[in-house]
């Protein structure tokens, strides 16, 4: 099995079309940039003689002129694209490790997330306990309901304390000013 036909069959989904999605809108190089098919007689990847066997082909990634055989892979470079791009083996080799490194990234930053999200509720790591999934999530969100109306109720007291704060300031603001006032009139008067 080739690793064009690996690639089409067991990695051409999600993470790579995450990748491209969240790269911006192409991964593509434009064609004004690519290198000019007059300029090399050879691949410039492996060296091969382009004649009328070995085509000459661009790789839409970086633009390099490749013989077929150095440009068999295909992959989606522009987001939302239904058509796959010839692209190069040290371009797909490039792409495919920055896909996986933000997909290793994306899920150690998602159980982080979740490993933190059941530790503020204390919540065992591993799940909800014993029995089926239903009622292990039954008891995830019960656990998650009481921790709101918790935190709920906490956060009403604080609002409330800092009413009693705000006022209490805005009294001493007052008074501070009144004093202020006196002072000012009493030296005035010299009293």
């Amino acid at each position: 099995m080739s690793a064009a036909t690996v690639w089409g069959t067991t990695m051409a989904g999600d993470e790579f079309v995450q990748y491209v999605n969240a790269h911006g809108k192409t991964l593509m190089c434009p064609s004004s940039l690519w290198v000019p098919d007059g300029k090399h007689k050879n691949c410039q990847l492996c060296i091969a003689d382009f004649n009328f066997q070995t085509r000459k082909h661009h790789c839409r990634a970086c633009g390099a002129l490749s013989c077929g055989a150095c440009t068999e892979k295909k992959m989606l470079l522009s987001k939302g694209a239904k058509k796959t791009e010839r692209v190069c083996d040290g371009c797909f080799n490039r792409l495919m490790s920055a896909a996986q490194q933000r997909g290793y990234a994306m899920r150690k930053t998602q159980r982080k997330t979740q490993e933190t999200s059941r530790g503020a509720l204390g919540l065992p790591e591993g799940g909800g306990g014993g029995g089926s999934k239903a009622e292990g999530a039954m008891a995830v969100a019960n656990d998650t309901k009481k921790a709101l109306i918790e935190r709920g109720e906490k956060l009403a007291e604080i609002n409330d304390k800092a009413e009693e704060l705000s006022s209490g300031a805005s009294d001493f603001s007052l008074m501070a000013k009144e004093l202020a006032r006196r002072e000012k009139e009493k030296n005035i008067f010299g009293i």
